[in-house]
């Protein structure tokens, strides 16, 4: 029998604007096919998400968790889509500075989110009730090369439509069992708006997408908690 509970939060995590009139298909959980092993779990495909990828344990009962403990974000998966304005022949790196600064913005917005306005409660240590929430970075398209690998004079500004975007992931995991119940990945968009690229503009759009990810996350987490007996 399949988890509604389950379908909801990780066929709809991502939110998208709907267009008025139009109407999407139910998501399902798809248990006809293999399902995909993660750490010696059994993910099944959701059909039908809103998101690029999702995949769900069809028995995990979230509402049983109620709190949330967030991993730092990891970079291993990372891939750099070296962008189109190179400004110069140095590419774009992320630094240890800049890995420092994006997990301090994915702990702080994420926690944030989750917690606010009678929310749940955030552990720094994970519990039997917790939901442990993994994110990661799997692709990292910016619009422009780093603000200091410019090869450009000081007077010379560069202007792009927006900082660029990214691929985000999820992996959820059981604080007790330790066990891994979902993941999802979705690409996330900065604001399509011309501005001057600088640092400073990078790590704000950064925020505005690492807003948008634990947004739909908290709603999701809401719509289930609503729906518990």
């Amino acid at each position: 029998m399949q988890n509604n509970t389950a379908i909801l939060l990780f066929a709809s995590l991502v939110l998208v604007t709907m267009i008025s009139g139009c109407t999407s298909p139910e998501p399902t959980i798809n248990t006809d096919s293999a399902p995909k092993i993660i750490e010696g779990a059994e993910l099944y495909k959701v059909e039908n998400s809103r998101a690029d990828l999702a995949y769900v344990d069809k028995n995990i009962d979230f509402s049983r968790f109620k709190t949330i403990y967030i991993e730092p974000l990891n970079f291993s998966k990372l891939k750099i889509v070296q962008p189109s304005i190179s400004v110069g022949s140095k590419p774009f790196e992320l630094t240890e500075k800049s890995k420092a600064k994006f997990n301090a913005i994915n702990q702080k917005v994420l926690a944030n989110r989750l917690s606010e306005n009678g929310g749940y409660k955030i552990v720094d240590v994970p519990q039997a009730d917790s939901l442990i929430i993994a994110n990661y970075l799997l692709e990292l398209r910016p619009n422009a090369t780093n603000e200091a690998n410019r090869q450009v004079s000081a007077r010379t500004k560069v202007f792009t439509e927006g900082s660029g975007s990214m691929t985000i992931g999820s992996i959820f995991i059981d604080g007790e069992k330790k066990s891994v119940i979902a993941m999802i990945e979705d690409e996330k968009k900065s604001l399509q708006l011309w501005q001057e690229n600088t640092e400073m503009s990078n790590i704000r759009d950064v925020e505005l997408m690492f807003n948008g990810w634990g947004k739909a996350i908290r709603t999701r987490l809401d719509a289930i908690k609503n729906k518990s007996p």
